[in-house]
C-alpha cells in the first residue's frame, strides 16, 4: 500500500510538471479576443522572435493574427521611425533635447509624435542607462507646441515601441513582460548562460491608452518568445483623413 501511494504521487507530480512545461513553451500564441476594437484606424503589429515571427492587425472588427512565419525578421530594417530600433533620439522630429525633463533623465527610443506635430509620447530612461540593455517602462507625454509636460507615468511592463492614432486622441504602445525566470529551460539555453550569453524570453501584449494615460485596451499577443521584441504601426482606415488640427 506505501508504495502505491509513492506511485500515485509521483505520477501526479510528474502529470503537474509536464503540464507547468507544456504552459512555458516558447513562443506559444494566444488567441486574440475580438470583443476590443480600435475607434480609429488600423493598428499594424509584427512581434519576432529567434525563430518565429507573428503578424497582426487590429481594427474595429477586431484583433487578428494575419500571418505567421518561422524564423525572425530584422527589426532594424522594418521598424518606423522613432523606435529602439530604427535609431536613437532624433531632436528634428522632436523639436527637443534629451534632458528636456532634468539632467537626470533622458527622453530616448522609442518615440513617436503625433500627426499634427503637436504632441509627443516618449520613453525616458535615467540619464545615463543603455536603453537597449536596461529597457524602459516610464513614459511622458510632451505637448510640443507650448514645450509643457502633460504627464508621466509608468507602464506595467517594458516598453517596446509607441504609436499615435491617425486622430491623435490615443496612442498605442507594444509592452514586453520579461518572463524568463518562468519558462523551462533546454539545454540551449544552459549552454548560452554557461558561455555568459543566456537566451530571454518574452510574453508580448499591445495596449491603447487615452491623452489621461489610462489603459483603454490591452491584448495579450505571444507567450515566452525567446528574444522577443516587434513594432507597431497605427494607419489611417482607408477613406478617412487623420485630424490636422
Amino acid at each position: 500500500m506505501f508504495f502505491k501511494t509513492r506511485l500515485l504521487r509521483t505520477l501526479l507530480l510528474v502529470s503537474c510538471t509536464m503540464v507547468a512545461l507544456i504552459d512555458h513553451l516558447p513562443g506559444r500564441a494566444e488567441s486574440v479576443s475580438d470583443k476590443c476594437g480600435l475607434e480609429d484606424g488600423l493598428l499594424r503589429i509584427a512581434v519576432t522572435g529567434s525563430d518565429k515571427s507573428y503578424f497582426y492587425e487590429w481594427s474595429a472588427s477586431g484583433l487578428k493574427l494575419t500571418g505567421k512565419r518561422k524564423g525572425e525578421f530584422s527589426t532594424v530594417d522594418a521598424s518606423p521611425a522613432g523606435s529602439v530600433y530604427a535609431g536613437r533620439w532624433d531632436e528634428h522630429v522632436t523639436g527637443l533635447t534629451q534632458d528636456f525633463l532634468g539632467t537626470d533623465l533622458r527622453l530616448d527610443a522609442p518615440f513617436a509624435v503625433s500627426r499634427n506635430g503637436q504632441l509627443l509620447i516618449s520613453a525616458v530612461y535615467p540619464a545615463h542607462s543603455d536603453l537597449m540593455l536596461s529597457p524602459s517602462r516610464k513614459l511622458a507625454l510632451i505637448d510640443l507646441r507650448t514645450k509643457r509636460l502633460i504627464l508621466s507615468f509608468r507602464a506595467w511592463c517594458e516598453v517596446g515601441s509607441l504609436a499615435w492614432s491617425p486622430k491623435g486622441k490615443y496612442f498605442a504602445v507594444l509592452l514586453s513582460q520579461d518572463v524568463t525566470k518562468k519558462v523551462w529551460k533546454s539545454p540551449l539555453d544552459w549552454f548560452a548562460m554557461l558561455v555568459g550569453h543566456p537566451i530571454s524570453y518574452h510574453t508580448l501584449y499591445v495596449a491603447t491608452y487615452d491623452l489621461d494615460g489610462r489603459v483603454l485596451c490591452e491584448k495579450r499577443l505571444v507567450d515566452n518568445l525567446s528574444i522577443g521584441r516587434g513594432y507597431i504601426v497605427w494607419e489611417q482606415a482607408e477613406g478617412t483623413e487623420g485630424d490636422s488640427g
